[in-house]
């Protein structure tokens, strides 16, 4: 229909018309374009709420193992320094550390003394949603301050592994 009357205008070289008609077109395009742009940020905006409450949820179990691993120390460097006061002393008599065993291991004694939660220091929502895009209409110093974070959980998590 639209086409038979832009030909019939200008078949009959109805200048006026043909403009209008080009000018319905044209906004017609640029609606379009709008509102899929529109929905667009709509569903990255969805997609960074979703993100976000995986990140909070990542943060909170990385924020819980360092505060355990905290907790622990004064713990470890006692047993280490009872362990090692009795490793040099050299007239008294050592009667060891109980044994333990579990399934496991046979020997579990090296594990009492020195005992370390071993945890995940989750990062793998956060690189996958960065790579992503998802976190592109987040604030960027929040996006710094996480990606920090997860940097220094991701430090953390080698440190734990080396020990």
């Amino acid at each position: 229909m639209l086409l038979r009357r832009v030909t019939k205008h200008i078949k009959e070289q109805n200048w006026f018309a043909v403009g209008i008609d080009f000018v319905i077109v044209v906004i017609g395009v640029f609606i379009g374009i709008q509102v899929a742009n529109w929905n667009d940020v709509r569903q990255q905006r969805a997609s960074l709420t979703l993100a976000e409450a995986d990140i909070n949820r990542d943060l909170l179990d990385t924020y819980f193992n360092a505060k355990e691993r905290i907790s622990l120390k004064d713990c470890r460097i006692s047993r280490i320094q009872m362990l090692s006061t009795l490793l040099l002393e050299t007239e008294g008599v050592w009667d060891g550390t109980q044994h333990i065993t579990d399934s496991r291991s046979d020997d579990l004694a090296i594990d009492q003394v020195l005992r370390s939660p071993s945890r995940n220091w989750d990062s793998r929502i956060w690189e996958a949603e960065l790579a992503r895009g998802t976190f592109n209409l987040m604030d960027s110093t929040r996006r710094q301050n996480i990606d920090g974070i997860f940097q220094q959980s991701e430090n953390a998590e080698r440190l734990q592994e080396e020990i």
